[in-house]
């Protein structure tokens, strides 16, 4: 699954709709998922580099990890130099993502 915070599911804007989207956007496939018996990875997400976005994603972070038995983790997307000055870049030490995201990220690795 990918789960993107603009206005448009896109991940095409570092515009987040609001602080607790990344969580509101999440819960009904959580429930599938436990519905169904099943478990998932979400396979992309990303927020702008700004407080908004911050909490949506540490919003969304924390949904997956209070239902970790349906949701085995999460991928930042997107990192590597060829990306450049791309508005969710993780690639260290200075793409975007990676320079306002990584402590954060960091946070809920085990």
């Amino acid at each position: 699954m990918h789960q993107y915070l603009d206005s448009d599911n896109s991940g095409t804007s570092d515009v987040c709709v609001s602080g607790t989207i990344g969580a509101e956007r999440v819960a009904s496939a959580t429930k599938w998922l436990r519905d169904n018996k099943k478990v998932g990875i979400l396979g992309e997400f990303a927020g702008g580099a700004n407080t908004q976005c911050q909490s949506a994603v540490k919003g969304l972070l924390e949904s997956l990890q209070t239902n970790s038995d349906v949701w085995l983790g999460a991928l930042w997307w997107a990192a590597g130099p060829w990306w450049g000055d791309y508005i969710f870049n993780f690639e260290p030490p200075s793409g975007t993502g990676y320079t306002y995201y990584n402590s954060l990220l960091k946070s809920y690795v085990p």
